[in-house]
């Protein structure tokens, strides 16, 4: 839909016209010379006679040979020709503003108007699958920090790590995104209920993470999550309220937030992990007793 063009288009009228006349019908053939015309395309032709006197006029539809016209054009008069005077496509001070500033109308997710001076983004253009095909970046955007997209999980399963040295998913709090750009941070925040078994006891919380469905590793050290150390973990807690008069199986309330960086865009998956690392005896448990619940969310920042 708008202005059209060709090279050296040219013709000769097979009938004369008037000066109020909207149809100029070609010499046999030589239509095809001139652009095809959809519905609101368009073209400037030059109209020119024996004695050079000229005049533009648009041309708003083709039928083979015959063209539907809207005379005196871009300050020019309307004049009777004979059968034999020329038309022509020229280049009009009108084709190149027109190309330039587009014309007025709906074009497609944009709507022109003001003789093109105005350019109106559509109600409903902007989709969450247009958005997702990596368009939006921070350098567009004009600042980083940017929250690009986010996933959650909020749930109370229970999970323990019984025994020395064990480290236990948390597999019911697994969340995954499949990054815009492999230059993206993703921020991970976990607010659960961790308790340890006896007082005074200690434990660890491991992320960890899993590329493409390639295997979980710890988010923090790249290694192994099974045996990782107390020094690979994301956050240490420590229960020692006995002497406080709290008893046995005190409940910590932990909230952490952790960055991760993992420079891919295939999904990628994260989940949090248990550890009962440091001591001999006893259990390390997140949601031990259904007390309150775990939230656990990564978002993709820029």
């Amino acid at each position: 839909m708008g202005i059209k063009v060709a090279n050296n288009a040219f013709g000769t009228l097979a009938a004369g016209i008037n000066s109020s006349a909207t149809s100029i019908t070609l010499t046999t053939g030589q239509g095809a010379r001139f652009p095809s015309l959809g519905a609101g395309d368009y073209f400037y032709a030059t109209l020119i006679d024996t004695s050079n006197n000229l005049e533009i006029v648009k041309v708003t539809a083709r039928s083979t040979d015959v063209l539907t016209v809207v005379r005196a054009q871009e300050s020019t008069t309307a004049r009777t020709y004979s059968t034999g005077d020329r038309i022509e496509i020229r280049l009009t001070a009108q084709t190149f503003l027109d190309a330039v500033n587009g014309q007025d109308g709906d074009k497609g997710d944009i709507t022109v108007s003001g003789t093109g001076s105005v350019w109106t983004i559509d109600n409903d253009a902007v989709t969450a699958a247009k958005i997702a095909n990596s368009a939006i970046t921070s350098a567009k955007i004009g600042y980083s920090g940017a929250v690009l997209q986010t996933a959650y999980v909020i749930g109370s399963t229970a999970y323990n790590a019984t025994g020395t040295g064990v480290i236990t998913a948390c597999a019911a709090y697994e969340v995954s995104l499949t990054p815009k750009s492999a230059s993206s941070k993703f921020l991970i925040t976990l607010h659960a209920d961790i308790q340890h078994s006896t007082t005074p006891g200690d434990g660890h919380v491991y992320i960890g993470r899993n590329v493409g469905g390639g295997g979980w590793v710890n988010a923090q050290s790249g290694g192994s999550i099974t045996g990782a150390a107390n020094t690979d973990a994301w956050g240490y807690f420590y229960t020692n309220f006995s002497s406080a008069g709290n008893g046995a199986n005190p409940v910590f309330n932990g909230h952490s937030t952790w960055i991760d960086a993992p420079n891919t865009t295939q999904t990628v998956a994260y989940r949090p992990y248990i550890g009962n690392v440091n001591v001999s005896t006893g259990s390390s448990r997140v949601n031990f007793g259904n007390h309150e619940r775990t939230i656990f969310i990564v978002q993709e920042i820029q």
